[in-house]
């Protein structure tokens, strides 16, 4: 326990809640919305973005910023990204379960505005790669998983099961106890980092967020939220710089990149970009998070055998599971990666 005050840079939000409070926003702003349209196509002259079409519609306008997802369409049809492969994306599936504030305080010793965190790794299936989560607001908790998709396709597992499965984990049940289920959702995560990153820019045209690929995960958190809205911001400041000038060409826009570094998002993205090629390992899924338990499991246990020392038990843990050289590389791996 640290004996200083915790920086709470954390929180959550319902994005159902926080979107339509940034709409209203917007709208205040002077922005016009459409929801519930589906965006099928560009208009495109002379490789110039120039608007988008809706069915029939077509609507004009100075800069298209395509914010639509990880397999986003818009930057296809832009030419700013070729198909991707399926080993590509992860899939996060997430549900949240009311609770009232008392039982969520008594259950993760917390109070008043304070939450909790867990990040999950090695359960609940052998066969695939990927973690769990759980974290607390003042009335639910979410509850979720991110599996590698590739996974799920080769052997041929439903995700919802292994939501199931992650639910009923007596150490997980216990806390979800009575809950109910208010939301089920699941998302699409681009996983392979920077080198995944499609052409940020063209003649009349931005990408961010998921559409972009701006996804960070580096093995003990999950960043994509705080990259989006990095990447909303930078968005917005080209804009201003392009229309304050008249000039939405290819060049003009490329400031859009300098923008995404000095706000770190690609800066980070670059720092990490080993780190999606080590998360493929499939013993950080499964040998070392039972290693790990073993290691822990057998230096508490006082059973009246003879107390052993934490190498012996280290190399007892490993004998036959892990060689010492395979660990050695694994753990180099990481150092260079993480």
């Amino acid at each position: 326990f640290s004996s200083n005050s915790p920086n709470n840079h954390g929180f959550t939000a319902f994005r159902s809640e926080f979107d339509k409070w940034l709409a209203t926003k917007a709208e205040e702003a002077g922005a016009e919305l459409f929801p519930e349209q589906k965006v099928d196509d560009l208009i495109i002259s002379d490789n110039v973005v120039s608007g988008i079409k809706i069915g029939t519609d077509e609507i004009t306008s100075k800069l298209v910023i395509a914010a639509d997802g990880a397999t986003s369409i818009i930057a296809k049809k832009a030419g700013l990204r070729n198909d991707f492969s399926p080993d590509l994306f992860s899939v996060g599936i997430k549900e949240v379960i009311e609770l009232s504030e008392n039982t969520i305080n008594d259950r993760f010793g917390i109070r008043e505005n304070n939450g909790a965190a867990l990040v999950c790794v090695g359960y609940p299936s052998k066969y695939v790669r990927g973690g769990a989560f759980i974290y607390t607001n003042k009335s639910s908790l979410s509850l979720g998983l991110v599996i590698e998709g590739i996974d799920l396709v080769s052997h041929k597992i439903q995700v919802a099961s292994l939501l199931n499965d992650f639910k009923n984990h007596p150490d997980i049940i216990n806390l979800i106890e009575n809950g109910k289920t208010l939301e089920y959702s699941a998302h699409l995560v681009p996983k392979a980092g920077y080198s995944m990153l499609p052409k940020l820019y063209s003649n009349g045209i931005l990408v961010c967020g998921d559409a972009a690929g701006l996804l960070l995960n580096n093995g003990y958190t999950f960043r994509g939220v705080d990259l989006a809205i990095s990447s909303g911001i930078a968005a917005a400041e080209t804009f201003n710089i392009a229309n304050k000038n008249n000039n939405f060409s290819n060049s003009a826009l490329s400031v859009y990149e300098d923008f995404l570094f000095k706000r770190n998002v690609l800066t980070d993205l670059k720092k990490f970009q080993k780190t999606p090629k080590y998360m493929k390992n499939p013993r950080l899924y499964s040998e070392y998070p039972k290693l790990i338990c073993n290691i822990f499991e057998n230096l508490y246990n006082i059973d009246g055998s003879q107390q052993k020392l934490i190498r012996e038990i280290i190399r007892q843990s490993t004998k036959g599971n892990i060689s010492s050289l395979q660990l050695i590389l694994d753990l180099i791996r990481g150092a260079n990666a993480l």
